[in-house]
C-alpha cells in the first residue's frame, strides 16, 4: 500500500512540472536585457520513467521554471501590476514590459509578439519606430486608439500636435553625446493629452538605455510650434546598457544622475506640412549640465490614429502665452501692467486737472499790501542775530534795508519774505492786520537773491517766458503770457537784448552784469507779485547800473503800486535819494525806521549832524560800525519819544576819558508809535493811532524753532488783542489758529468769491480783490510743468552740444575700438575668453560714463534750489525732466549705439532674440549707473569729492560683476555684498544670453574637445537658467535707485538759511 502511494506522489509531481506556466495563471519568465527573446514554442514531449522500489527514494531538487510575479519583481518601462501580472505601454510587452513589440496599434495589445531582432524590421504596413507604434499614412488606420470602435473611419494624424494619444520617433543630433556614443541614438515619445503624461525612452543601437515618465503635463500650441511642458519628471536607467556603465562600454556610467532624475521635460516642435519630417528638440532638466540647450532631435516623424473630430483646433494659442511665461512671467507682466495703468491713472488725472485749471478765471493783478513787523527776534543757538525789531512796511513805497556787515539785514529779509530759517524765531508778523498762512503769503511774494542763477544758455525772453509759463494761471492764454513778458521787458529796458543768451562761465559771454540783474528781477516781476524782496539788488555793479537797477525798483513801487524791499550795503547819494523808507540795523538791532527824507534832520536832532557835502547814508553807516564796535550793552536803553515817531537811536558824545574828538556814544532808544511814513492805508493809520508796543517781548510770547514747521506761526498773544492789533507769534505748531477774538482771515479768487471759507471784505483787515492770493485750482498743473522743464532741459541740453556730442562720438569710437579688438570671436577656449572680457569692458565704459551726470547736475543744482525755494515748480515735475533728458540721451542712446556696433564686430550669437535681449540689458544697465552717479552728485555737493565717491562706487561694484571674482570662491561673510552690485546680474544676463547655446570646440594638446559651453558658466559661478531672474534684479535696481534719486533730492537739494 505504501508503495503504490508513493508511485501516486510522483505521477502527480511530473504532471504538474509538465502543465504550462500560464494554465496556473503565471506569464511566464522574462529575458534579460540585451539577450534576443525567442518565440513561445510548445514544450517538447517527455517521457517519465516510474522505477518503484521496496523502500521511499530520497526527493529530488525540482528542475521547475519560476513563475513571474510583478508584485515582487515590479514592471519595467512604467508598467503596471495587476493581480502579479504587467500592464504594458503600447509598444511593449514580455513579462515585465521590458522589450518593445512588433505589430501596430491596430492590434490588440495583448497579441502583440516582442521584437526578437532590435534591428529587424516587423512592424505593420504603413508603421515605423522602434515599438512600432507611428502610423504614416491614414488608410493603415483601420483599429485606432483606445475609445475607438473597430472599423471606425480614422485618419493619421502626422502633425507635432497629438490630438489625443501621438507617437514621435527622432535621431539624436548632438555633438557630445556623438563622441562618446558615435553610432545612432534614437527617441521615441509618447504623449497623452487627456491624462497630461508623457513617455520618453532613448534607444542606442537599437536598445533601450533609459526611460522616463513625466506628468502634470501642458501643451502650448500656437500656429508654428507646439510645446508639452511636463514639470514633474521620473527616469530609471537600464541595468546592462552602454549608457548606465555595461562592462566593456568605455563610456560614463549616467545611471546615478538618470536614476535620480529630477526637474522638468520639455518637447518642442515646429509646425509644417504633414508628412515632413522636421527638427525638434527635448530638454530633461537633469541634463542641462551637459545639455543645456536639451537634445538636437532631427529627422523627427510624428503618428496617430484618431478621428478627424478629435482635432481641438488651435483654441489654446492664447493661453499658450500665459503658460509659456510661467508663474514668475505672468507675475511680472501683471506688475508692468499695473503700473502702466497706475500712470495712465495719473496722467488722467493730471490732464483733469489742468482742463479745470484752464477753465478757471484768470486773477486780477495784485496791489502791494501792509506788512507789521512786531517784536521780531531770531537766535541761532545762543548768539542773538536779531533783537526786538518792529516797523510797517507800506505799499507803494520802496523799503531799503541798511547797515554794515553782519549787522543783519539779509536774515531781516529773508524772515519778512517767508523764508526757511535754521534758527530760533518769534515774533509776529501781519499782512494788512491780519495773520496769514506761509504758504498762502509765498504766492504774493516774489524774491530775487542777491546772485544771479540763470540758466545760461537761454535767451532773456526765454528766461522770462519760463517764469511766466510756471508761475502765471493755467487759465491765462499763451498770448497773453507773452504781452507780460514783453511789458516786463519794456519796463525794465531789456527789449534790446531780448533774444540774447543769458550766457556765463559754462558758455560764452552773454549780457552784462547789470542786465543779469534786471532780468532776475523780471523772473519774478513777471508773475505779478504783491511783494517784491530783493537781497542786495546793486552787489557787484558799477554805479551806473546800480542807479539803474534801484531806479527800476522803486518806480515799480510807485507806479503799480507793489510793496518793495531790498537791502543795500553802501548806496551812493543819488542812489539814496530815490528811497522812500529806509531801516537802519546795527548788531542784530533797530537803529531807524523810517521815513528816507526824515532821517538827517532826525539824527540832526539827536546831536549827530551829517557834516556838509557828507553822504547821509555814509554817515548813518559809520554811526552804525562804531556802535556795532562799541557793543550795545555798554550804553543802555532809553524810552524817550523821538520826533517825527520814527524808531531811532539818541546820540550823544561819550562820557568817558578816553573819548577822542569826533567819537559819539549811541545810545538806542525807541518812538510811540510809527508816523513818519506818508500815506499810510486805514490799517496802518489804526496801528499809528494805537498805543506804543512794549519794547520787551512780553512772558506769553511762545518762541519756537523756525526750522521745525513749514509755515509761519500765527498762535495769538494771551490776553485781548488790541484795536487793529491782533499780535500773533511767529512759528507755533499750527499756522492758522486763532483765538475767539480773531476772525479767521478770508482769501479772494480774484472775482471776490470765497475760496475758503472766509470773508473777503477787503475793509475789514481783510486782502482786497486787487490784492488776492490765487487759489489752488489757479497753479499750474503738474504735465504744464513738466512740459516746461523738458521744453527748457532740451534746449539747454542742445545749446551745450560737446556733452551729448561726446558721449555719442565715445559710443561709436569705442564700440569699435572693443569690435575691432575682438573681432569675430570664435567659439574656442580663447574664443570664450574674449566674450567674456568684451562684454565686462563694454560694461565698464558704459559704467564709468554715467560719472557725467554728477557735472551736469551740479550745473542745475543752484538754479532748482532756487526755483524750488520760489516756488516756481514742485519737486517731482523737476525729477521726471531731469530723468528723462539725463538717461535717454546721454545714456541709452551711447548704449544703443556702442551695443549695436560692439555686437555685430565681435560676432556675438547673432539671432533675433539675443540682439534684443543683449541691447536691452545693456540699456538698463547704462540707466542704473547714471541713476547710481545722480544718487551720489545729489548726496555730495562738491563736484570733485562726487566725481570721487561714484567712482570707488563702480570700482566696488565691478569687482563683484563675476569676471574678476568668482561668485561661488567669495567667503561666505561676504557673499551678501554681490547682491549690491549692479555689475553682477547685468553681466550674468549679458554673458548667459550669448554664450548658454554655444559648444567649445578645441584642440588642447592634439585632443580634440566639444563641450557646451555652459559648462564655464557654472565653473565660473553663473546660472545659465537666471536671464529672466537677473533682467528683473536689474529692473529692481532701476525702480530703488530712482527713489534713491527722489528721496535725496526731496530733502538735500532744499535752500537753507
Amino acid at each position: 500500500m505504501s508503495s503504490t502511494l508513493t508511485h501516486l506522489l510522483l505521477l502527480l509531481l511530473v504532471l504538474l512540472c509538465l502543465e504550462p506556466p500560464c494554465a496556473r495563471g503565471q506569464p511566464p519568465p522574462s529575458s534579460s536585457v540585451g539577450t534576443t527573446p525567442t518565440p513561445a514554442v510548445p514544450p517538447p514531449p517527455v517521457t517519465v520513467t516510474v522505477t518503484a522500489t521496496a523502500s521511499a527514494p530520497a526527493a529530488s531538487p525540482s528542475t521547475c521554471p519560476v513563475c513571474f510575479n510583478c508584485n515582487q519583481s515590479g514592471c519595467k518601462n512604467f508598467g503596471t501590476c495587476d493581480n502579479g501580472r504587467c500592464t504594458c505601454l503600447a509598444g511593449f510587452g514580455g513579462d515585465d514590459c521590458s522589450l518593445p513589440t512588433c505589430g501596430s496599434p491596430n492590434s490588440p495589445q495583448s497579441s502583440r509578439a516582442v521584437r526578437t531582432d532590435p534591428n529587424a524590421t516587423c512592424c505593420d504596413n504603413g508603421f515605423i519606430g522602434n515599438t512600432c507604434n507611428v502610423c504614416t499614412r491614414d488608410d493603415v488606420c483601420k483599429v485606432a486608439s483606445p475609445g475607438i470602435s473597430v472599423g471606425t473611419n480614422t485618419v493619421c494624424n502626422t502633425d507635432s500636435v497629438p490630438w489625443k494619444k501621438g507617437y514621435s520617433m527622432c535621431d539624436v543630433q548632438e555633438t557630445l553625446l556623438t563622441m562618446v556614443y558615435p553610432k545612432d541614438s534614437r527617441i521615441t515619445i509618447e504623449r497623452d493629452i487627456a491624462n497630461g503624461t508623457a513617455y520618453g525612452i532613448l534607444w542606442y543601437t537599437g536598445l533601450e538605455q533609459f526611460a522616463c515618465q513625466a506628468s502634470s503635463c501642458v501643451q502650448t500650441r500656437t500656429a508654428n510650434q507646439t510645446t508639452f511642458k511636463c514639470p514633474a519628471l521620473q527616469c530609471y536607467c537600464v541595468p546592462g546598457a552602454l549608457f548606465c556603465g555595461a562592462p566593456g562600454s568605455g563610456g560614463p556610467d549616467l545611471s546615478g544622475a538618470i536614476n535620480s532624475a529630477q526637474g522638468s521635460l520639455a518637447f518642442v516642435c515646429p509646425r509644417g506640412n504633414a508628412n515632413v519630417t522636421s527638427s525638434c528638440t527635448i530638454q530633461f532638466e537633469f541634463l542641462n549640465g551637459l545639455f543645456p540647450n536639451g537634445f538636437k532631435l532631427v529627422d523627427c516623424v510624428h503618428g496617430e490614429c484618431a478621428l478627424n473630430t478629435d482635432d481641438p483646433g488651435d483654441t489654446d494659442a492664447a493661453l499658450g502665452v500665459s503658460r509659456a511665461l510661467g508663474a514668475v512671467g505672468v507675475a511680472a507682466v501683471a506688475v508692468a501692467g499695473g503700473l502702466l495703468a497706475l500712470l495712465g491713472a495719473c496722467l488722467g488725472l493730471a490732464c483733469l486737472q489742468r482742463a479745470r485749471a484752464k477753465a478757471m478765471p484768470v486773477p486780477a493783478p495784485r496791489k502791494g499790501v501792509q506788512i507789521s513787523v512786531r517784536n521780531l527776534g531770531y537766535s541761532v543757538g545762543p548768539k542773538a542775530i536779531l533783537e526786538n525789531i518792529d516797523g510797517e512796511i507800506c505799499a507803494g513805497r520802496a523799503l531799503a534795508i541798511m547797515g554794515p556787515s553782519g549787522a543783519g539785514k539779509s536774515t531781516f529779509l529773508d524772515i519778512v519774505a517767508g523764508k526757511t530759517k535754521r534758527g530760533d524765531l518769534e515774533g509776529t508778523l501781519l499782512i494788512n492786520g491780519r495773520t496769514m498762512s506761509k504758504g498762502r503769503y509765498k504766492r504774493l511774494v516774489g524774491f530775487v537773491d542777491q546772485d544771479d542763477i540763470l540758466m545760461e544758455t537761454l535767451t532773456v525772453r526765454e528766461t522770462l517766458m519760463f517764469s511766466a509759463k510756471m508761475r502765471l494761471p493755467e487759465s491765462m492764454a499763451h498770448a497773453a503770457k507773452q504781452a507780460r513778458v514783453q511789458e516786463v521787458m519794456e519796463v525794465l529796458g531789456l527789449t534790446h537784448i531780448a533774444d540774447s543768451r543769458i550766457g556765463g562761465v559754462m558758455t560764452k559771454r552773454g549780457i552784462s552784469g547789470g542786465e543779469k540783474r534786471r532780468v532776475s528781477i523780471g523772473v519774478e516781476l513777471v508773475t505779478n507779485p504783491a511783494v517784491l524782496y530783493l537781497d542786495e539788488p546793486t552787489s557787484g555793479l558799477d554805479s551806473h547800473n546800480a542807479h539803474s537797477v534801484v531806479q527800476t525798483i522803486t518806480d515799480l513801487a510807485h507806479r503799480s503800486g507793489k510793496t518793495v524791499v531790498f537791502t543795500i550795503h553802501q548806496p551812493r547819494s543819488d542812489v539814496y535819494a530815490m528811497f522812500d523808507d529806509v531801516c537802519v540795523l546795527t548788531a542784530g538791532r533797530v537803529m531807524y525806521f523810517g521815513a528816507a527824507d526824515t532821517m538827517e534832520n532826525h539824527f540832526a536832532a539827536q546831536g549827530s549832524p551829517c557834516p556838509r557835502s557828507y553822504n547821509i547814508a555814509d554817515w548813518v553807516l559809520d554811526l552804525a560800525v562804531a556802535q556795532d564796535k562799541r557793543g550795545t550793552g555798554a550804553y543802555g536803553m532809553q524810552e524817550t519819544a523821538a520826533s517825527g515817531g520814527a524808531s531811532s537811536w539818541t546820540v550823544t558824545p561819550l562820557q568817558r576819558e578816553d573819548k577822542k574828538p569826533g567819537e559819539y556814544e549811541l545810545r538806542p532808544r525807541r518812538a510811540t508809535h510809527l508816523s513818519a511814513a506818508p500815506q499810510l492805508t486805514p490799517i496802518s493809520a489804526t496801528l499809528a493811532a494805537s498805543p506804543s508796543s512794549p519794547r520787551r517781548r512780553p512772558e506769553s510770547l511762545e518762541s519756537v524753532h523756525y526750522s521745525s514747521s513749514p509755515d509761519l506761526d500765527v498762535s495769538p498773544l494771551t490776553g485781548s488783542p488790541r484795536h487793529g492789533d491782533s499780535f500773533l507769534p511767529l512759528h507755533t505748531p499750527q499756522w492758522e489758529q486763532h483765538d475767539a477774538g480773531t476772525p479767521p482771515l478770508a482769501y479772494g479768487d480774484g472775482e471776490g468769491g470765497d475760496v475758503d471759507g472766509g470773508e473777503t471784505d477787503s475793509t475789514d483787515n481783510g486782502l482786497s480783490d486787487d490784492t488776492a492770493i490765487p487759489s489752488p485750482s489757479h497753479r499750474v498743473g503738474f504735465l504744464t510743468q513738466i512740459a516746461a522743464l523738458l521744453d527748457r532741459g532740451s534746449k539747454n541740453l542742445w545749446r551745450r552740444p560737446t556733452l551729448w556730442c561726446t558721449h555719442l562720438a565715445i559710443a561709436l569710437l569705442l564700440g569699435s575700438f572693443v569690435g575691432g579688438l575682438y573681432w569675430h570671436a570664435d567659439s574656442t577656449l580663447g574664443g570664450i575668453q574674449n566674450r567674456f572680457g568684451s562684454i565686462f569692458f563694454i560694461m565698464s565704459l558704459l559704467g564709468f560714463s554715467g560719472l557725467s551726470a554728477i557735472g551736469s547736475l551740479s550745473l542745475e543744482r543752484d538754479l532748482f534750489i532756487r526755483e524750488r525755494a520760489n516756488g516756481v515748480y514742485r519737486t517731482a515735475p523737476f525729477l521726471v525732466s531731469r530723468v528723462l533728458l539725463d538717461l535717454i540721451p546721454l545714456r541709452i542712446v551711447p548704449a544703443l549705439l556702442m551695443g549695436t556696433v560692439a555686437f555685430f564686430m565681435v560676432g556675438y550669437t547673432a539671432t533675433g532674440d539675443h540682439f534684443v535681449r543683449f541691447l536691452g540689458v545693456l540699456c538698463l544697465f547704462a540707466a542704473n549707473a547714471g541713476l547710481l552717479c545722480m544718487a551720489v552728485g545729489t548726496a555730495v555737493r562738491d563736484v570733485g569729492t562726487a566725481n570721487l565717491v561714484g567712482s570707488l562706487v563702480l570700482l566696488f561694484q565691478m569687482l563683484f560683476s563675476g569676471f574678476l571674482l568668482n561668485q561661488d570662491q567669495i567667503p561666505v561673510a561676504l557673499r551678501w555684498i554681490q547682491y549690491l552690485s549692479l555689475f553682477r546680474f547685468a553681466y550674468e544676463a549679458l554673458v548667459v544670453n550669448d554664450i548658454a547655446g554655444l559648444t567649445i570646440t578645441d584642440d588642447v594638446a592634439g585632443v580634440g574637445l566639444s563641450v557646451p559651453a555652459s559648462i564655464v558658466l557654472d565653473k565660473f559661478g553663473f546660472d545659465r537658467s537666471a536671464f529672466g531672474r537677473d533682467v528683473a534684479v536689474e529692473g529692481g535696481y532701476f525702480v530703488a535707485y530712482l527713489v534713491l534719486v527722489s528721496l535725496l533730492t526731496y530733502w538735500k537739494l532744499r535752500e537753507r538759511r
